[in-house]
């Protein structure tokens, strides 16, 4: 009878590893992508410790696993495996990494609830959700978290009686200045708190509202530390005339502090902790639960099946519905390779190049502003000079002829700035008047550590989209693509001279430069 049992379940193994393949191949650029973003950035490296911390969760529950937990297929998450297929078609258009990540993921989640049913999935639902923290996902946080630590440390070297001045993310004491920059943001920290901290809480807590609070407390100290680390930075400057906390020194007290916070979280964690006992009797409970409500499911669910059904399952351990559900999850697991290769990819895209890069094309590419965008993979970039009534206005141009992998508008690796030399005061939306088309625009109030500031004005152009939101300009590129068009577009930046402030100014700026450029086409 056991050795009967243990068949009917590798039944679904098999198919379980089948359709673990074909997910394989389906999503081997956006694992790979995963990979080399690993690779890339020290940021992530935790990532590598993931997915051997989830296979040791999910053999700790091997007995259960094996031989206890119900086996029963679920059409239901199909439904859900298509909707994200659809998700992972768009993102994959648009370029949009994070979200493709995310569909990987998902799509697995799916998968093994389709193949395994509702009771498995719960029953391993910690390690599966641990599982997400292999995503590289963060980054964007990066400029909010500069903010916060420049704002912490901005009221603590007040409350210390420094003489003080701040613009953007530029701290100025009387011996010197700092800057807040991206690697002082605590974004290492921060994530690698939070993977501990939801660990230790699975660990060592037996009750949930006991979980949520230590996962609290383990997103917002490493925020409020970081904060302190960088007054303390400041102050040592401030008390040493800048012989200290610069420089190596500036690391060095970094890592330390912050691994007497990390000792400090560990500590608070095991003051509350509960016992080793209490954590395996609330494991035993949920897992006994999970075995009551399977042995309900499956006893509501004979009484539902047809006879000719039943002796299908008690012979192979799955019903032909359940085969018909696996083949339909293979159908909808492929459909997103499919749709590009015989819909999309079977298009010639259509490619034409504004007016407007035409013109700057013709002129002289000469520059006296230290302002410098970046955007390096753009498949064209003018930067130069134009003269308007007594002053002379730096513009900048990237023109991308086809959104693709490496080559995109909108991408966390295009800076309207030089991150190293300058930083964000303030930005203000505004809505000026582009071919006839009213534009959402932004105006960069950026500032150097020399005090030097800048305004600078940009928008995106996808087809008749002009908007400085990016997802806007996502959504532009998408619909383009879906339509057989390449999806291309540009990014244009002027640095707006003392003088023209308001809207209407600014207008007339633009009109002036459409003239120009409608002129010499």
């Amino acid at each position: 009878m056991e050795n009967a049992k243990s068949n009917s379940r590798m039944i679904y193994h098999l198919l379980f590893l089948f359709l673990l393949i074909v997910w394989f191949g389906v999503y081997f650029d956006v694992l790979a992508n995963m990979v080399s973003v690993w690779n890339g950035s020290e940021t992530y490296s935790y990532c590598y410790l993931i997915l051997p911390v989830v296979l040791y969760l999910l053999y700790e529950k091997r007995e259960a696993l094996l031989h206890q937990v119900l086996y029963q297929t679920s059409s239901i998450f199909i439904v859900i495996l298509l909707i994200g297929q659809v998700g992972f078609l768009l993102a994959s258009l648009v370029g949009v990494g994070i979200l493709t990540h995310f569909a990987a993921y998902g799509s697995l989640i799916c998968l093994i609830a389709i193949v395994y049913g509702w009771q498995f999935l719960k029953f391993v639902a910690f390690p599966l959700f641990f599982l997400v923290f292999s995503i590289p996902m963060g980054e964007e946080l990066v400029p909010t978290l500069q903010e916060v630590t420049a704002d912490i440390s901005m009221v603590l070297v007040r409350m210390a009686d420094i003489p003080v001045y701040r613009e953007g993310l530029y701290i100025y004491i009387p011996n010197g200045a700092f800057e807040v920059a991206e690697a002082c943001s605590g974004i290492r920290f921060l994530i690698a708190t939070i993977v501990m901290g939801v660990l230790y809480a699975y660990v060592f807590y037996a009750m949930l509202w006991k979980r949520l609070v230590f996962i609290g407390i383990s997103i917002l100290v490493p925020i409020i530390a970081n904060g302190i680390r960088a007054f303390g930075i400041v102050y040592v400057g401030y008390v040493t005339d800048m012989e200290h906390a610069v420089g190596a020194d500036h690391l060095v007290y970094g890592w330390v502090f912050f691994a007497i916070v990390m000792v400090l979280l560990i500590f608070i964690g095991n003051l509350w902790q509960d016992s080793p006992s209490q954590v395996k009797g609330q494991q035993v409970k949920n897992q006994q639960l999970g075995k009551d409500e399977s042995q309900t499911s499956s006893d509501t669910d004979k009484l539902a099946v047809n006879i000719s059904s039943t002796i299908s399952e008690a012979k192979t351990g799955m019903s032909s519905s359940g085969y018909a559900i696996a083949l339909i999850s293979l159908l909808v697991l492929v459909s997103k390779p499919a749709y590009l290769q015989f819909v999309v990819q079977s298009k010639n895209l259509v490619r034409s190049k504004p007016p407007l890069v035409t013109y700057l094309s013709t002129l002289k590419q000469k520059l006296d502003s230290p302002w410098r965008p970046q955007f390096d993979n753009a498949d064209a970039q003018y930067h130069t000079n134009f003269d308007y009534n007594d002053d002379s206005i730096a513009i900048y141009a990237a023109y991308f002829e086809e959104d693709r992998e490496h080559k995109e508008l909108i991408s966390w690796a295009n800076r309207l700035f030089d991150i190293d030399k300058f930083s964000i005061e303030n930005s203000q939306r505004i809505y000026p008047t582009t071919q006839n088309k009213a534009t959402e625009a932004t105006v960069l109030h950026i500032v150097d550590m020399g005090g030097l500031k800048k305004r600078v004005l940009y928008w995106y152009q996808v087809a008749d989209t002009a908007s400085s939101n990016k997802i806007r300009v996502k959504k532009a590129q998408l619909i383009e693509k879906l339509a057989g068009r390449s999806g291309g577009g540009y990014l244009l930046a002027l640095e707006l001279p003392n003088g023209i402030d308001d809207e209407e100014e600014i207008n007339q700026l633009i009109k002036y430069l459409q003239v120009s450029f409608t002129e010499n086409n």
